[in-house]
């Protein structure tokens, strides 16, 4: 039945193209194809609104969640930022804004927007994805005009009953499943920008790490110094064996290596920062300074529920949820027309239209399983992101703890007692295992201050990786 009604039908279609040429059918000029290449250009805005698809018990529905790739990480507007930004773009002007610049994590995250290739992959991603919504969008709406009643018949075709495609029908709902997975490449986009970001940020904080390290070991040079020559006084005079003397040196010795091992540390982590922006590994950069880690406990709660709100991954689940109910929907449009309006115009000439009592081909109930599993993976999504979130805070409010501990006691403490073993030592009143002892303890605690402050910062930056947004920019997530 239905072959014999599609070789009847083959004359019409044929015909109905013939006249229904593009030219005839300017796409920009239908409502439909309006809204779509609209839509494509438009940047995409967080939208909560719910989706009508059915969820499995106990699931509940899924809403769409789609924000700007570079909403509540970076503030490309600010001020320093754009002029940042503007000299990027300025013929001859690149290296020298990366050389002198002072890079902190708006400077570093700046960079690897406009820079990084992983970034600038995903986001020509992104546009691809477009280019083949508005293709799209052009090919439904000659579809649309060609299914429109006011389009005029010949040959075996004239006089039988059509209807316009409906809405929702076939084409927009291929247009809604672009849709999502212009979505996705979004979120992808968003994605490849937190986790070059976060990377970057922390090869940032690594580098300045190494730079304050290196300060302190030139300290302890300074120090040590100081003890081997009131070693040399001591053992000259005869009140001192020459064993303190060449453990001085030794001391002394080591002390040098640590200086060069934190300046080869640092360049380590300026190639690895470099890289990230597609540079030079060896370009000078400026290091920007940066206050001490905050006092307060981060909100985990907030945290949370903005996370729910900006994570890419959870966008990208719940897009992929979104595009499979989608094509469930158009599965049932095309397995039983009935369900369309205007279903009873179209009966006798729809060639796609199955035989009474027919079942579900086994295609749409793959699609429907898989639809349902999608949701699932929803919600997976949610309680991954939760779960990193969870381990972020606690890794963030630890190293807090811990720089707290040193720079406030430990830290003056040792330095004090140093201080006062030295003056000792050089007055002839002093054990030489009592100094060297304590220089020690000095610059264990002097490096714990810089060495808590910088894993703070990474720590920091590894938790809006987690949460998908910077709290302090979650304005930008609405």
């Amino acid at each position: 039945m239905n072959a014999r009604r599609t070789l009847a039908l083959l004359p019409v279609v044929l015909a109905a193209a013939t006249c229904a040429s593009p030219s005839h059918i300017p796409p920009a000029e239908t409502q439909y194809a309006a809204e779509k290449l609209a839509a494509a250009a438009a940047a995409p805005s967080l939208d909560t609104r719910a989706a009508t698809i059915s969820a499995p018990a106990g699931v509940a529905p899924v809403a769409r969640v789609s924000l700007a790739p570079t909403a509540g990480i970076i503030d490309l507007d600010a001020a320093p930022v754009a002029a940042f930004v503007a000299k990027l773009g300025e013929p001859g002007s690149t290296e020298a804004a990366l050389a002198t610049t002072p890079f902190d994590e708006d400077i570093v995250l700046a960079s690897v927007w406009t820079r990084n290739p992983a970034v600038a992959a995903a986001r020509a991603d992104v546009e691809s994805a477009r280019r083949v919504y508005e293709q799209a969008s052009w090919l439904d709406d000659i579809e649309t005009g060609m299914r429109s009643p006011s389009l005029p018949m010949v040959g075996a075709g004239a006089g039988m009953p059509t209807a316009p495609l409906p809405y929702p029908g076939l084409a927009a709902l291929r247009g809604e499943m672009l849709d999502r997975e212009v979505d996705m490449a979004v979120a992808r986009l968003r994605m490849r920008f937190l986790e070059s970001g976060a990377d970057a940020v922390d090869a940032y904080h690594i580098a300045a790490h190494h730079v304050e390290e290196a300060v302190i070991r030139h300290e302890q040079v300074r120090v040590l110094e100081r003890l081997v020559e009131a070693a040399r006084t001591r053992v000259e005079s005869g009140r001192a064996p020459q064993a303190e003397m060449l453990e001085a040196q030794s001391e002394l010795a080591m002390a040098k290596s640590d200086v060069e091992h934190a300046e080869t540390s640092e360049g380590a982590a300026r190639r690895r920062l470099n890289s990230l922006i597609d540079r030079d590994p060896d370009a000078p950069l400026v290091l920007a300074t940066h206050g001490d880690p905050a006092d307060t406990t981060p909100d985990a709660a907030a945290l949370v529920a903005l996370a729910r709100r900006a994570a890419p991954e959870i966008a990208m689940a719940r897009a992929e949820a979104l595009r499979l109910g989608a094509a469930e929907r158009m599965s049932r449009r095309m397995t039983n027309p009935g369900t369309q309006p205007g279903a009873a115009a179209m009966a006798g000439g729809d060639v796609m239209a199955p035989e009474v009592g027919d079942a579900p081909p086994a295609w749409a109930a793959e699609i429907a399983s898989r639809r349902a599993s999608a949701e699932l993976a929803v919600v997976e999504a949610e309680r991954s992101v939760e779960r990193m979130v969870a381990a972020a805070v606690f890794d963030v409010s630890a190293m807090a703890r811990m720089f707290g501990v040193a720079a406030k006691s430990t830290e003056p403490a040792t330095r004090q007692a140093m201080d006062e073993r030295l003056r000792l030592y050089e007055g002839g009143r002093g054990e030489f295992g009592d100094v060297l002892g304590a220089v020690r303890r000095h610059l264990n605690a002097t490096h714990d201050v810089a060495q808590a402050r910088h894993e703070y910062r990474s720590a920091e930056a590894m938790l809006w990786k987690a949460v998908g947004a910077r709290p302090e920019l979650s304005g930008g997530v609405r």
